[in-house]
């Protein structure tokens, strides 16, 4: 008899376990838990006793994550004003 007969089910078309997608978005399995308790980051779907997500929904995930690039929002330099000294 198998150690895990779940281990063997694959995932729905589209979508990947847990702990694949830790691994696919270089993340470790408690904080997809953890996220998922709090509402946050990308959206799962449970299959029975399994928790999935599907390989488009981690993808825009991780596309959210890159900030825009746009040209008038490029950080400016501050000039340093040098303190007058104390009047004596």
């Amino acid at each position: 008899m198998p150690r895990n007969p779940h281990a063997a089910i694959p995932a729905p078309r589209g979508s990947m376990w847990i702990a694949d997608a830790a691994a696919y978005l270089g993340l470790s399995i408690h904080t997809l838990y953890k996220w998922r308790q709090l509402g946050t980051g990308p959206a799962s779907f449970a299959v029975g006793r399994k928790v999935a997500y599907r390989k488009d929904v981690l993808d825009a995930y991780l596309d959210s994550l890159q900030a825009p690039r746009h040209i008038d929002t490029a950080p400016t330099r501050r000039s340093r004003r040098t303190r007058k000294p104390a009047a004596a």
